[in-house]
């Protein structure tokens, strides 16, 4: 009985432990999505500052929201 207890503890420890290197990895990728989100949103706000043409400029930037998307997958 105590070997059947034993494992059981040990079980229940791997699955804790499995369960809170999930919730920090979850945790990592929102912050980092975070990150890329407001980098992303500066770098096109300085970009339409210093850019005229309108058309070009939406070109452009759609171009580089799908660069972006295709980082984070």
């Amino acid at each position: 009985m105590g070997c059947l207890s034993n494992c059981s503890l040990k079980l229940e420890l791997a699955h804790n432990l499995g369960r809170n290197w999930r919730n920090l990895i979850v945790r990592e990728n929102a912050e980092a999505e975070l990150r890329l989100h407001v980098a992303e949103s500066q770098i096109i706000a300085e970009f339409s500052r210093s850019y005229s043409n309108a058309l070009d400029k939406q070109v452009i930037i759609t171009g580089f929201k799908r660069h972006v998307s295709r980082i984070g997958r």
